[in-house]
């Protein structure tokens, strides 16, 4: 795809930028990493109906989502291929340019799973406090367990523990007396 055909999507939350110049850098350095995506994505024989890039909606740079039919393909199981994928096309921009701040997403994927972590994280916290016991979550990656622990560490009835190993580590929710 050319320049022109770049759907870019502004959120209100996008920064204000000190000059032209950081406007172009950035809309550059977006245009860059999209060409590695598809680069990437035609390379693998993957088909994909788009690239949406979102700006300024985290500090962790812009956000890239593609749409695309092939989605358990590029997500894998609980969304290792994903995870494999940012660090591929990471690796990939930082050798280019320098810099790799941004996450690729595959049709929301990673959204609707910290929906889903959230909700499945509460339902076990008020088992753990009904039954007043242990209730022990699926395995989880880091970033998953993160926002379990995150989630309930302001209840005072809850705790939370990881336990297991490597790809086995799971949550276990406690309730204190």
């Amino acid at each position: 795809m050319s320049p022109p055909d770049v759907q870019t999507k502004f959120s209100k939350q996008t920064t204000t930028m000190d000059n032209d110049e950081d406007k172009i850098n950035t809309i550059n350095y977006c245009l860059e990493v999209k060409k590695t995506v598809e680069n990437f994505l035609k390379k693998l024989g993957v088909a994909f109906e788009e690239i949406e890039v979102f700006k300024g909606l985290s500090s962790s740079g812009p956000k890239f989502i593609i749409k695309s039919q092939e989605s358990g393909l590029l997500i894998g199981h609980r969304g290792d291929s994903l995870r494999a994928l940012n660090h591929l096309i990471k690796r990939i921009v930082f050798k280019n340019s320098g810099v790799a701040k941004f996450t690729i997403d595959i049709n929301n994927y990673q959204e609707e799973n910290i929906k889903r972590i959230r909700n499945q994280a509460m339902i076990a916290a008020e088992k753990a406090k009904d039954l007043k016991s242990e209730v022990e979550l699926e395995p989880m990656s880091s970033y998953e367990r993160m926002i379990v622990h995150s989630l309930l560490s302001t209840d005072p009835k809850i705790s939370t523990e990881s336990i297991g190993e490597r790809d086995q580590r799971r949550v276990v929710i406690k309730f204190n007396n």
